[in-house]
Order: C-alpha cells, then sequence, then structure tokens
C-alpha cells in the first residue's frame, strides 16, 4: 500500500507532529524555570526559539505558529511580571514580546521554507528511484516472459533479421540464441517452399503498415534447424523499433496436437462404425434435450435423415405422445429425469414416434453422460439412449399368451382326469379337499388325493407326493394312482398291496425319483381307520371329545425308493365328530424362509384351534388361510390336504 502523500499526511502523522511541538515547548519551559534563579523575569522568551525552530521543521508552518502561541503564553504565565497572569504592563516586556513574536514568525516562516524544499527533493529523489526501478522492472518482466514463456516469440526488425529469440523458440527449433539473432528470419524457421510469399507479405507491411495476417491466429509449416518442417500455429503483431517498422511472431509448435487430433478423428470414424454396426438404435441428447449423434439404426427406425435429426429436440421429434396419442409433457419424460438426476432409467412400454407420424413400441435405455475431473464432482452433461423396436417380440408374447392359456386349459382338463373329484360324503365321513400346485402356470402337479369305495361301507383314503413339480410330476401320478387302485381292489390288507406297489415300481424302474404316500381305509360300521403311511407327514387325528390331537406316523419309508421296502399296517378308531387331516409337505414347508418353516407342529396346532368345528369344507379353507398367513407367499411345494369329519 502506496504512503500518504505530504500534503495530506495521516491523522497518527499530524498527531506525531504537534506531539513533538508541544513537548519541545515543554522542555524549553522547564529549562527556562531551571534559568530563572540566574535571569529573574529578565530574557523571558530566549529559552524559546530552539523550539520554534524545531517545531517549524517539524510541523511547517502550522508547527511553528502553534510552537510560538504556546511559547508566549508559557513565558508571559510564568516568567513576566506579575507571574502567573497574562497581563503585561510592562512597556519593556510588551517590546520583548513583540520582538519575540517577529522573530518567531520569521524563524518559523524560513524554516517552514527550508521543510517544503526538502520535500519536494526527497520526492524527486524518490520519482526518480520509482521510475528507474520501473524501468528495470518492466526490462526484467520481459526478460521473465520471454524465458519463461512456452510459446516461442521471435521478433524481426525493419530489415528481416531476428532480433529476439527466446528460449522455447530455441528449444523448437534447434537454434541458440546467439545463433539465430542477426539471421533472417526466412532463412531460419520458414520452410524454402513459403520463403517468396512471406517477403511479399513483410514487404508490403512495411510499405502499408498493415497485412493479411496482421492479429490473427494462423496454421502454417515451420522449419527446425535440421530442415524437419513441422505445424505450428503463428500470430503477428506489428511492432516499432526506434520508429522504424517491424515485428513480433508468436509461434506454438502443435505436432502434438495435430496428432492428437488425427487420432481423435480415427476414433471417432472407429466409434462411428461400431454404433452404426450395431442393430439397436442408439443415440445422444444435450442438457436442452438437443440430438448430439445418432447412429444408423436409430436413423433407419425413426424414418429420419442424420441431418434431419442433428440438433433437434428428442423429446418433441419422437417422444411427444403417448401410445394412446395423449400428450406426453417433457417433465414426466423419464429420459429427462435423467438428465436431472443423474440415475440411469429403463423403460418399457412406450412409444417412439417415425417420421410419418407412425408410433412403434420400444424398449428404451438412458444413462447420464458424465463429465468427470479429477477431484470434482462428475457433472451430466446430457443422456446417451438404446432403444430397440419390440414389435415383433411384444406379437411373439401375445403368440406366448395365447399357447400358454391353450396349455392352461389342457393342464386344467389332464388334472381333472388325474384327480377326480372328491365326493362331499362317503359313508360314515363328511370330506373336503384343497389343491394348489407350485407351478400355477402348468395347473397341475406331482401331488394328488384319491376317494374310492372298495366293499360296502369301507372307504379307501389316499394322499400322495411325487417327487419333482408341473407336468413331469403329473404323469407319472396316473401311473402310481391307477396300480395303486389295482393293489388294493386285489389285497385283503393294505401293507401286502402297498409293499407290491413298490418294489414293481422299483424293479420295472417305473418311478422318477420317488413317491410319499398315505393310504387309509375306513370302515364305517366300526369307524376303524387302517392305514399305511409311506414316508409322508404324519396323518392328524382331531379328538372331538378332548380337543387333542393323535399323529398317524410313517408305518415304512418312501415309495419306489428301496427294492426290499416292507411295510406295516397300522389301525385307529374314530369317534363321531373326530376330524381327520390327510397332507403333503407343501404346507409343512411353507414359510418366509427356508429357515422358518411351518413343520408338522403348526399344522397341528392350526387343526388343534378348530376343534368343535362340525364343517369340513370350512375346516379347509381355515386351515389352508392360516399356512397362508403364516407363509406370507413363501409357496414353495405342491399343496394337498384331504379332512374328514366322522359323522
Amino acid at each position: 500500500m502506496n504512503a500518504p502523500s505530504p500534503a495530506h499526511p495521516a491523522p497518527a502523522e499530524i498527531a506525531r507532529t504537534y506531539l513533538v511541538v508541544v513537548a519541545s515547548v515543554a522542555l524549553s519551559t522547564l529549562a527556562r524555570f531551571a534559568l530563572t534563579p540566574l535571569l529573574g523575569s529578565r530574557a523571558a522568551f530566549i529559552v524559546y526559539f530552539p523550539a520554534l525552530v524545531l517545531s517549524a521543521w517539524v510541523g511547517g508552518w502550522g508547527g511553528g505558529l502553534v510552537a510560538l502561541a504556546l511559547s508566549t503564553l508559557a513565558a508571559t504565565y510564568y516568567f513576566l511580571s506579575p507571574m502567573h497572569t497574562l497581563a503585561i504592563p510592562e512597556r519593556s516586556d510588551q517590546v520583548s514580546l513583540l520582538v519575540f513574536v517577529i522573530v518567531g514568525l520569521s524563524v518559523s516562516a524560513l524554516s517552514s521554507s527550508q521543510r517544503k524544499a526538502r520535500q519536494r527533493a526527497e520526492k524527486a529523489a524518490a520519482d526518480a528511484t520509482r521510475t528507474e526501478r520501473a524501468l528495470r522492472d518492466s526490462e526484467a518482466r520481459k526478460s521473465a516472459v520471454l524465458e519463461v514463456a512456452l510459446d516461442c516469440i521471435i521478433a524481426i526488425d525493419e530489415e528481416g533479421k531476428i532480433v529476439e529469440f527466446n528460449p522455447a523458440a530455441q528449444k523448437t527449433f534447434g537454434y541458440t540464441s546467439e545463433e539465430a539473432i542477426g539471421r533472417p528470419i526466412s532463412e531460419t524457421v520458414i520452410p524454402p517452399a513459403l520463403r517468396r510469399q512471406h517477403h511479399a507479405g513483410f514487404a508490403h507491411y512495411l510499405a502499408t503498415g498493415v497485412g493479411p495476417i496482421l492479429g490473427h491466429r494462423i496454421e502454417l509449416v515451420g522449419m527446425r534447424k535440421s530442415g524437419e518442417e513441422f505445424p505450428v500455429e503463428l500470430s503477428i503483431v506489428p511492432m516499432k523499433r526506434e520508429g522504424k517498422r517491424g515485428s513480433i511472431a508468436y509461434l506454438r509448435d502443435i505436432s502434438e496436437r495435430k496428432a492428437l487430433e488425427q487420432e481423435q478423428a480415427h476414433l471417432a470414424d472407429t466409434n462411428r462404425l461400431l454404433l452404426d454396426s450395431t442393430g439397436e438404435g442408439i443415440y445422444g441428447i444435450d442438457l436442452q434435450g438437443r440430438f448430439t449423434f445418432v447412429n444408423r439404426a436409430a436413423a433407419q427406425m425413426l424414418g429420419f435423415a442424420h441431418e434431419e435429426i442433428i440438433g433437434r429436440n428428442g423429446h418433441a421429434l419422437i417422444h411427444h405422445a403417448r401410445p394412446d396419442g395423449t400428450p406426453y409433457p417433457e417433465a414426466e419424460c423419464p429420459i429427462f429425469r435423467v438428465i436431472r438426476s443423474g440415475e440411469s432409467a429403463r423403460v418399457e412400454g412406450e412409444v417412439f414416434w417415425r417420421a410419418d407420424g407412425v408410433p412403434f413400441p420400444v424398449a428404451y435405455s438412458a444413462a447420464p453422460i458424465i463429465e468427470q475431473r479429477s477431484g470434482e464432482q462428475g457433472t451430466v452433461r446430457g443422456a446417451v439412449v438404446t432403444f430397440f423396436d419390440i414389435s415383433e417380440r411384444q406379437a411373439l408374447d401375445r403368440e406366448r399368451a395365447r399357447l400358454t392359456e391353450r396349455e392352461h386349459r389342457i393342464a386344467e382338463q389332464l388334472q381333472q382326469a388325474l384327480q377326480p373329484a372328491v365326493p362331499a360324503s362317503v359313508p360314515g365321513l363328511e370330506l373336503a379337499d384343497y389343491y394348489q400346485p407350485a407351478l400355477e402356470e402348468a395347473g397341475v402337479g406331482g401331488d394328488f388325493s384319491d376317494v374310492f369305495a372298495a366293499d360296502k361301507g369301507v372307504t379307501f383314503l389316499v394322499v400322495g407326493d411325487l417327487s419333482g413339480k408341473g407336468l413331469a410330476a403329473a404323469s407319472q401320478v396316473a401311473t402310481v394312482r391307477n396300480m395303486l387302485r389295482f393293489a388294493l381292489y386285489n389285497g385283503r390288507s393294505l401293507a401286502g398291496p402297498v409293499t407290491t406297489l413298490s418294489r414293481t415300481l422299483v424293479e420295472n424302474d417305473l418311478l422318477t425319483g420317488f413317491a410319499t404316500l398315505f393310504v387309509g381305509r375306513f370302515d364305517a360300521h366300526t369307524r376303524l381307520l387302517s392305514y399305511v403311511n409311506c414316508g409322508q407327514d404324519a396323518g392328524l387325528v382331531l379328538r372331538a371329545e378332548t380337543g387333542q390331537i393323535e399323529e398317524l406316523p410313517a408305518t415304512g419309508p418312501v415309495l419306489g425308493g428301496f427294492p426290499e421296502a416292507n411295510y406295516t399296517e397300522q389301525e385307529v378308531r374314530l369317534e363321531s365328530g373326530d376330524v381327520l387331516a390327510l397332507y403333503t409337505d407343501g404346507l409343512t414347508e411353507a414359510g418366509p424362509t427356508r429357515t422358518s418353516l411351518l413343520t408338522g407342529e403348526g399344522v397341528a396346532a392350526l387343526l388343534r384351534v378348530q376343534v368343535g368345528q362340525r364343517s369340513a369344507p370350512e375346516i379347509v379353507l381355515r386351515l389352508i388361510a392360516g399356512v397362508d398367513d403364516y407363509a406370507q407367499s413363501g409357496l414353495r411345494d405342491d399343496q394337498c390336504l384331504l379332512v374328514g369329519i366322522v359323522t
């Protein structure tokens, strides 16, 4: 910061000046007190002259006047008779005062003049010093600029000879400064093919002061000391040196930039080939939604020529309406949300509009174009959209849906054939069942139930589960069901026919995998239930009288798994109102996760709360509802349930 000029001293400087004035007068007063025993009231003013001189020298005319006033007051009050008053009755004292004032004013004026002369001399010296320093600084800056400039700086005089050749020029062209200075520029850095053109242009400039390339940045060819030619960027400004015309050339080696431009052009061509070789439509938009590029497939699908689409608003051109023709506001467009949020999006079920005004269904993905700089958060610069026409796929989907519906109807018919409807009642029992395949699209599965009569008043109750799901498992249900019926019709007990069935299936390889099976025979006269359980979840009996649950556990291994398997037969007597529940593992293995399954205990708990219920269909509904609530949509297997209430 510059110091205040003498004409306008700072407040602090003024305060210091007048502090010196007051101090000098005070010291003079003290000195006069010391001399009072010798002088008495004579020569009261003489000791104040040094204070006047000092004050005028330090504070100029103002300081001298203040010192004169203070000295007059102090001498009159302390040293003239009568003392301690400002009255001056003696004529001699009045004359002394007048002389003191006149001399004091003269001294102040003289000292002030000397002070101003000194200040002017100091200012002139300071100005000269600053000018000299500015010249040195200017020369230093010029040298520094020439030294550190990345561009080549070459100055030439009116003869076209080099007078400045900075280090960048030395490095670029291969000459030292001593070699270059004094040489014609045309023979130093200009290739032979361009020298005639240079001479003509320079001569025109010397004659007129103007030239076609002055003040412009152009690209041409330079030449190194070795004779190698290379591309340079050139800018020339006029210069006057000692009243004569010259010029300064600023050059930059652009070999690397040209190589990079060629590489970028090659890369752009490669990218174009890659974009045009894909069958998917690809285009890019900027922050305003305008097309910045579009590949061949996109242009063909949209029906536009490449030049017709670049620079136009993409939403207004191809995405302005919904499939039903209603306007599609740009603010609701997922592509523009990608630009605003910086997050990618995948969309299906919308349409793009061709140049002929016909829409076509598309699936597209949009991703932000993010400019990433080191140490900074990326900035969204636009979006790239990849899309394809899904007209054929939608047609295939419709055909697939039609075939699926047809297969579903066939599956339902097959299921009805494989699993005949359970009668609402048989002698001694009210019945209800439930069946739900794990694969709903198949409509069938490997679980089944079968109820059929044996002798009068005797009914067979069967619930089975073949490994696997869907049509593959359902195709084996008929085999097991029909063979089991044949074996039971021709046997006297349950264990013998079931054992024979298992061995037949194993020995003849009639079963893929294995099956679990509960086979029961209920005699309505005796209310005796005989059963064989082939590795199935235990059947459950809910006692009407006590509300207790009794299990009917496995009496042998799974069916068709072991060639030497033997099965035993068990019996249980049922009473009026008792509930019999037979089910497959689709109920016990239901659950929100594979580690949180319902299990047989859970099914038993759901059945226990049905005590007193007299409707088999109602019990089935409540049991399945309880399973669904627990499973939370965690159905993993076919479900089959058969419930009977003893009447």
